[in-house]
């Protein structure tokens, strides 16, 4: 029996990488962990998402984008995946730099949905 019309959510949690995040000029040289939660939601009406695919799209992205502010990590993220996976109607985000602070987790998160995707929202 396939579910017919039915939206998807796939979700990525806790995938940590290493990369070049950050406007502090030691953040600038020195990699550091990124935590990633994302959720991306599709209509599924018999074609899927590749859930390792996007995983590999979600590293690939956040390691070559060496962004000075998550705000722009998290905004090019979310439009380079939807160019990428055309099925996707809304994406959530979060991402963590997990050793920012001792007293405290900082995450940043945002929802983006297709229809309506502009990053200047986030600006």
């Amino acid at each position: 029996m396939m579910l017919m019309s039915k939206f998807i959510k796939l979700n990525i949690q806790s995938l940590e990488i290493e990369t070049i995040i950050g406007i502090l000029p030691h953040e600038r040289k020195e990699k550091q962990p990124l935590l990633i939660n994302a959720s991306l939601y599709y209509r599924y009406e018999g074609e899927f998402l590749d859930y390792l695919l996007v995983r590999d799209s979600l590293i690939t992205i956040l390691c070559q984008g060496k962004y000075g502010l998550i705000e722009d990590a998290l905004c090019d993220t979310a439009s380079k995946l939807f160019s990428l996976y055309p099925l996707v109607q809304k994406i959530k985000l979060a991402l963590m730099k997990p050793n920012i602070s001792q007293d405290c987790q900082i995450s940043m998160g945002a929802v983006f949905k297709r229809k309506t995707f502009k990053c200047e929202d986030l600006r």
